[in-house]
């Protein structure tokens, strides 16, 4: 029996059950297809969400009226154009390439050209793909191949393989951009991603996505099998998918919609009857809930600065619209206390990030975890030692986040989380912030641009739990050496064979970080460290990535031997010459090996957290990161005293209470005096400098940095991804060039240069070279940090820099400002431009000698101790300031923190 049989029987069994619970209770049906008692306990009384409901049934149980903890899904479904007459004379496109698509998709050609004689067809390398498909922003890819099949006049498309979690949602998404502008399709899928095809297709607006279902794994089976099956069993399915007209009864099977109130009763019963539910709605992870009564919600509401009705937003992967309700429901069904409801909603807030997101459905079971910095987590009690996320107040919260996976993000194991070994129960838990100030660290949330008594939550996914490492050692440098070794281990999937180059968070217990401080005086300082350490010899990168190659068979394609030269050449892999690794020597025979990178700056969170009275610490390879900060009502302290909580100001946080940390005993025996400051070149304006080269092709001019491809659409933007591909649209051309930076020792430096800046920057190029940088706080208010403080004084040598804010909308330079983002440079940039859009005058308390501005040129002490401030603004006519303060951080960095509505004493 076909996937798709399977999935109509389990269908037809569970109407059957609630068919029978129906009849013996005499139930109807609400418009989100949840059921309702009728009879004695009728909700059809309600008004207002209100209803007349016994205290007690029959039997003396309680009675609990619950509403519905998944929001609406307000995805407006498309009107799909007729399927096909028949295939003969058609024009037929097949796209995609995932999963062995090289072979089947060849084979399938065959197939269309022997049957029907009269068709064209394109292949995908002429076509393209459209990628990943957004309902509300379709990306430059998909706009593009859309057009490319309205230009080849496509009458049909045939998309895959889906054989993956995250492939079924590229491949789909071709599927939906062609379904979009009214062409009939078909998607191929192993079995198991067959319900996500579909789900895939309804939750981005299209009804019903025909499918073709192939027998098994792609990967694993033979080309005379691959062939054979998409010969006898694919192509059958589509011509069927192609040709038979969608019938509304499938429409019904995948599609069926209705809004309701958001406070509307939905069932009410006893306990017992409650829990059935709840599961057989789906709403839960199979183990009880609290039953979410208005009246429970309406409490937790009480804990939140928000409206009850306030949209947060739509989220994939089902696109629900969200409101602070629907949060609550969710809070009381986990049983986490009611003063948690601020950090459960800014924790689905995180939903809104898609580099977090992204990967959560994936075959490979990335599951998603997340900590709080903050005096609120040490108020609620949000746990960091021994058997953190074991502890009860720690699970609650993860127990919250699966059903907020399950009930607002719409994603369903078996459905559309495809985990081959399904994923580990999310967790969460606190940075010992103590222990970070007692070393002369900053807290993560510190070096993301937050101040330190901010309150936040980082969302974060993990691949793996445990094992983890105890130095037996309290030397600094064997510590970074062992926990780099580590990093090369904990690959993001098995065996590290995709990206070179990945996130990953290092827990690191008290005891072991003391001792790397004596030598890291700062977590950037260890981070460097370890990205220079922490190299993978280039031949083990190979081997994984040719023989387990999440995608398809490598050696239909080339040798092994040639794979190796391939993955030299590449500039992503940062293949280098280098020291063979400390815990390779004895075992290879060289001093030096071919190595390839596994860290980039920013990817890696270090925090202070667990076990202080032990030795360990622990990498988690997993997914990217998005920090938000958490609102809390004005009268907090007056709701969370019922609870017996102290005031949250008891439990802020002063560096000044925190002694330096001695270094007197450091592990190596280099004097820091002895350094070369690298501020003696000092950035400012001589041509004669070596100055940054740009890339050829570049022309003259001032370009400014946008976050996608789709906002480069004219002349003065460019674009960088992280596959190091350079896209920029200069001055004459009719669109925009893309070029892949090399290897070469000017395109390293212009990498560099690129990958530092932030979306609201731009830059001036002059004979071939960066001549003036301009530092903007973010006009991106999901991008609250402009972290540009890899470039040194020495990396900009001969380049003119302004720290500005951008006051009004342009396309030169973007969207305005946004309040409360910060910009953080290096300290060795001693001199610079600040443009406030006006006057600027000194604030009266500013630390002394820090940081002076004298007709607008800013003078900067980098000698100042960590914890020195200045603030500088501009009056506007409200008697406000749009300022900007500086602060001096431990490791030699300067937040500049931008407010475009700020008191100042002048």
């Amino acid at each position: 029996m076909d996937t798709k049989h399977i999935f109509l029987r389990i269908i037809s069994m569970m109407m059957t059950v609630i068919m029978i619970v129906c009849i013996l209770a005499s139930c109807t049906t609400s418009t989100d297809g949840t059921s309702s008692l009728d009879g004695d306990n009728s909700t059809e009384s309600c008004v207002d969400g209100q209803c007349d409901i016994p205290e007690y049934d029959e039997d003396g149980n309680q009675v609990y009226a619950i509403v519905s903890p998944v929001g609406y899904h307000n995805i407006e479904m498309v009107e799909q154009a007729p399927r096909l007459d028949s295939l003969d004379g058609k024009t037929i496109a097949l796209v995609g390439g995932s999963f062995m698509a090289s072979v089947t998709h060849n084979e399938l050609k065959k197939c269309i050209l022997e049957t029907y004689r009269n068709c064209k067809v394109y292949m995908f390398n002429e076509v393209g793909s459209g990628g990943p498909y957004s309902v509300f922003n379709p990306s430059a890819q998909t706009v593009a191949f859309q057009n490319k099949l309205k230009e080849l006049k496509v009458d049909a498309v045939i998309s895959g393989n889906c054989g993956c979690g995250l492939c079924t949602t590229k491949e789909s998404g071709s599927a939906i951009a062609a379904e979009y502008i009214g062409i009939p399709t078909v998607t191929v899928g192993a079995p198991t991603f067959i319900a996500q095809i579909h789900s895939t297709g309804v939750n981005r607006g299209v009804p019903v996505l025909r499918t073709a279902e192939y027998p098994g794994a792609f990967a694993s089976h033979s080309t005379e099998e691959l062939v054979k099956n998409a010969r006898e069993v694919v192509w059958p399915q589509i011509i069927e998918g192609l040709t038979k007209e969608i019938t509304q009864e499938e429409i019904d099977l995948y599609a069926n919609e209705g809004e309701r109130p958001y406070d509307e009763i939905v069932y009410y019963g006893s306990y017992d009857d409650v829990q059935d539910y709840c599961l057989y709605n789906g709403w839960t992870d199979g183990l009880p809930v609290v039953p979410p009564t208005d009246e429970k919600i309406r409490e937790y509401l009480r804990f939140t600065p928000h409206a009850a009705d306030e949209e947060l937003g739509t989220y994939a992967l089902a696109y629900r619209k969200t409101l602070v309700y629907t949060v609550a429901a969710n809070a009381v069904m986990s049983g986490v206390p009611k003063e948690f409801m601020p950090i459960c909603i800014a924790f689905v807030q995180c939903l809104a990030n898609g580099e977090w997101r992204r990967p959560l459905a994936s075959t490979h079971g990335w599951s998603p975890y997340a900590w709080l910095n903050g005096p609120l987590a040490r108020q609620l009690g949000i746990d960091n030692s021994q058997g953190m996320i074991s502890e009860e107040t720690n699970k609650a919260l993860g127990r919250f986040m699966d059903l907020v996976m399950l009930n607002i993000g719409g994603y369903y194991v078996k459905e559309n989380r495809m985990g081959t070994f399904g994923y580990l129960t999310p967790w969460t838990f606190s940075e010992n912030e103590e222990a970070c100030l007692t070393l002369g660290w900053d807290p993560y949330h510190v070096t993301k641009g937050y101040s330190l008594n901010s309150n936040t939550i980082t969302a974060a996914s993990a691949l793996s739990w445990g094992n983890n490492v105890t130095p037996a050692t309290d030397d600094a440098e064997m510590i970074m050496t062992l926990m780099a070794w580590d990093i090369t281990e904990k690959q993001q999937n098995g065996l590290g064979n995709t990206n070179p180059q990945v996130y990953r968070t290092v827990f690191i217990t008290e005891d072991v970080a003391r001792d790397l401080a004596m030598k890291y005086e700062s977590k950037s300082e260890l981070e460097d460290a370890l990205i220079e350490t922490a190299r993978r010899p280039l031949w083990m990168r190979t081997f994984a990535h040719y023989w387990a190659n999440t995608g398809s068979q490598q050696f239909n394609k080339r040798t092994i031997e040639e794979h190796y030269q391939m993955l030299l050449n590449d500039p992503d892999e940062k293949a280098e010459l280098t020291d063979t690794p400390e815990w390779l020597k004895g075992i290879v025979d060289d001093d030096q090996i071919m190595t390839i990178a596994t860290m980039n700056k920013g990817q890696t969170p270090l925090l202070i957290t667990g076990d202080n009275d032990r030795n360990k610490f622990m990498v988690l390879p997993g997914g990217g990161y998005i920090t938000i900060e958490i609102d809390l009502p004005d009268n907090w302290n007056e709701l969370v005293a019922e609870g017996g909580y102290e005031p949250i100001e008891n439990f802020y946080l002063d560096p000044a209470d925190y002694p330096e940390f001695d270094r007197s005993q450091r592990t190596d025996e280099s004097d820091p005096s002895d350094t070369v400051d690298p501020s003696e070149t000092n950035p400012g304006g001589s041509d004669t400098a070596n100055g940054i080269a740009v890339i050829s092709g570049l022309s003259d001019g001032t370009y400014r940095v946008v976050p996608s491809l789709e906002q480069l659409t004219e002349a003065g933007r460019v674009h960088f991804s992280s596959e190091s591909v350079f896209s920029y649209w200069k001055a004459g051309d009719s669109a925009y060039k893309q070029k892949t930076l090399s290897s070469s020792d000017s395109d390293k430096n212009f990498l560099k240069f690129i990958r530092a800046l932030g979306f609201s920057c731009s830059f001036t190029v002059k004979n071939g070279k960066v001549s003036e940088l301009i530092l903007r706080p973010s006009t991106v208010s999901r991008k609250t940090t402009t972290d540009v403080s890899s470039l040194t004084s020495q990396d900009l040598s001969g380049v003119k820099i302004t720290v500005a804010a951008n006051t009004k909308l342009s396309k030169e330079a973007g969207s305005v400002s946004v309040g409360g983002t910060t910009i953080i440079i290096s300290s060795t940039i001693k001199s610079f431009t600040v443009d406030l859009d006006g006057t600027i005058v000194a604030d009266k308390n500013n630390t002394s000698g820090f940081v002076k501005i004298s007709n607008g040129k800013a003078t900067l002490d980098s000698s100042a101790s960590s914890g020195a401030t200045a603030k500088f603004g501009v009056k506007l006519s409200d008697g406000k300031y749009r300022t900007f303060t500086f602060k001096m951080n431990s490791n030699k960095t300067v937040n500049i923190s931008f407010n475009d509505s700020d008191t100042l004493n002048p």
